[in-house]
């Protein structure tokens, strides 16, 4: 047992010092950056942080506020207005406690999970194919593919965990007979699926149930299937509380709630095989790993020994295959032939398509299926070798440079881009991983917010575009170091109310507009940031400022390109900052 532990120990240790390569130099940076691979980094990686620093406090105090992620003040429980992140939690909230750094604890949840979940494929094919290196070519495959490093994670880290899907395709290669081979399933089920209940556990409970189905229509495997079932159906019991706070949350909004910055399912379709192999497809695995799977099945196909591996090399295309067309939209074009899909079909009907805004992702499913056939079509290509190699060392050596030439080609498709059909993911990578400075604690600005508390508005403030969703992302990170309720927000579904709340901040610093937020929402302090300002409001704000003739606003402190106001009433003695505006005079 030790033995194994200790195997497996230095196999992580392996696959963070190669996730540690391919994202340098975020580990040298890794308390002061984060990942800016692809525009979600501007936003959907500020808003995890900010839900996982909420609920790693939440818990800490045992539980209090917990529903009330403070976003879309005075919104109560805005926790489940969208993605929860649970199953990320573990591995962010302790280092998070320990340090009070979300950065710090984003790239290390980002880092560590993504090589566990390549060590979790290495484990599985290398027990499979008892050979080492088989495992080695399944955990590069999912290091290669760009959604992993580039294209999807970095922008959604609690994607990162993934390291128990792995393990739950490998408990349905060899099916439960047993209650307790049943628990073990739905328990593997369920911390999988915490990772993201819409996609992640789309990608993990559809083919598990449809494999289910399809043991309980044979005699010889009913027995099995009936297991099976019962494992998917007690995870999906033990995720309904989830599930229930969700639907809550959203019924409780009505039917004005704003899905305004929310992806709708465009286009209607899909073109094949194009877009399996485009910038956000998790199909989109090397074209080298895609030629050693064509190759390795043509070798199993015409091998004496066409038994060897046929089992887990049946269930791992069949999570290839299923996964792949889950991710498919409704209707595909291969071509100019149009096919309709009749599952989507039904399910587009349902409003399925409402919630499942991007169908792609459940391609999860289809790369850890692609890449464990990657190790399994290796390990037949080896097969074969020393079949035809009687001596052992000459095998050896032969299987050593089928692997080198192997991984060399996977990371030569991965860095160039080669075959690849987004015009985007057609380019080579850059020579340094894209990274950005995170926000932090360290200024005074942040200091004296911090020895406040009430409502708070950041200006700019919208809810239209790519940018804007920084804008009131890069608010709700910055609410991980102040700790007030913020007026912004930024989730799937935002309440009816939250329009209003964008339409009088954009008149600010108008007295009526303030007056109707104060009313409105009990605001207290607004933060403007006269660099992201357009036109002449940038203006009108250092002239409040200047002027101080106003009774209803009062400016604070400036630092930098930033001013904070009091409202309604002046600030108290204490807040004025020691030396700490920029310029050393008064806002």
């Amino acid at each position: 047992m030790l033995h194994h532990a200790g195997r497996f120990v230095a196999t992580v240790a392996l696959y963070v010092a190669l996730v540690v390569w391919l994202t340098w130099p975020l580990a040298r940076n890794v308390s002061t950056h984060l990942p800016a691979t692809i525009l979600p980094c501007d936003f959907d990686l500020l808003y995890m942080g900010s839900i996982l620093a909420h609920e790693s406090r939440a818990l800490a105090a045992w539980g209090k506020g917990f529903t009330d992620f403070p976003i879309f003040h005075p919104a109560r429980g805005a926790l489940f207005y969208g993605d929860t992140g649970f199953g990320a939690l573990p591995y962010f909230m302790p280092v998070f406690l320990a340090s009070g750094n979300p950065t710090l604890a984003l790239n290390l949840l980002f880092i560590g999970c993504v090589a566990l979940s390549a060590a979790a494929l290495h484990e599985v094919a290398r027990c499979w194919t008892g050979r080492w290196l088989a495992g080695l070519v399944a955990g590069v495959t999912f290091l290669t593919t760009r959604w992993v490093l580039w294209n999807f994670i970095p922008g959604a880290p609690s994607y990162s965990v993934l390291q128990y899907f792995p393990f739950v395709i490998a408990l349905s290669a060899a099916p439960p007979r047993s209650a307790s081979a049943a628990l073990l399933l739905a328990s593997l089920i369920v911390v999988q699926c915490l990772t993201d209940v819409v996609y992640v556990a789309g990608a993990v409970l559809t083919p598990l149930l449809l494999l289910s189905l399809v043991r309980l229509a044979r005699r010889s495997t009913r027995a099995s299937g009936g297991w099976t079932l019962a494992a998917v159906g007690v995870a999906a019991l033990l995720l309904s509380p989830i599930y229930v706070q969700h639907v809550r949350a959203r019924a409780a909004l009505g039917s004005g709630a704003s899905t305004a910055w929310t992806l709708a399912m465009i286009p209607y379709f899909d073109r094949l095989p194009s877009d399996l192999r485009g910038l956000l497809a998790p199909t989109a695995i090397p074209a080298a790993a895609l030629v050693l799977i064509a190759v390795g099945t043509g070798v199993q196909l015409l091998s004496r020994s066409r038994s060897l591996y046929r089992r887990v090399w049946l269930n791992a295309a069949f999570w290839a295959v299923v996964g792949c067309y889950i991710s498919l939209k409704p209707v595909v074009y291969l071509g100019r032939i149009r096919f309709a899909l009749p599952p989507q079909q039904l399910l587009a009907n349902l409003t399925f398509y409402s919630v499942v805004r991007v169908p792609m992702r459940l391609g999860v499913a289809s790369l850890m299926g692609l890449a464990l056939l990657a190790a399994l079509a290796f390990a037949a290509c080896t097969n074969a070798i020393e079949q035809r190699l009687r001596s052992p060392s000459t095998a050896r050596a032969a299987s050593g440079m089928l692997a080198l030439a192997t991984l060399a080609a996977m990371y030569a498709s991965y860095d160039t881009g080669i075959l690849n059909s987004s015009p985007h993911d057609k380019k080579a990578l850059p020579p340094v991983y894209p990274l950005a400075e995170a926000i932090n604690s360290d200024s005074p600005l942040m200091q004296i917010l911090g020895r406040t508390r009430g409502p708070l508005l950041e200006v700019p403030a919208s809810d239209r575009g790519p940018m804007q969703l920084g804008e009131n992302a890069r608010a709700m990170y910055r609410a991980i170091f102040h700790r007030h309720p913020v007026l912004n927000g930024y989730s799937s579904y935002a309440p009816d109310t939250f329009p209003t709340t964008i339409a009088l901040a954009a008149r600010l610093p108008d007295a009526a507009a303030l007056q109707g937020l104060v009313e409105h929402t009990g605001l207290e302090y607004i933060l403007v940031h006269l660099d992201e300002l357009q036109g002449n409001r940038g203006s009108a704000w250092r002239l409040t400022a200047k002027e101080r003739a106003r009774t209803d606003l009062w400016p604070v402190v400036r630092w930098g390109g930033d001013l904070l106001f009091a409202v309604a009433q002046p600030p108290a003695a204490e807040l004025a900052p020691a030396g700490g505006r920029d310029d050393g005079q008064a806002p």
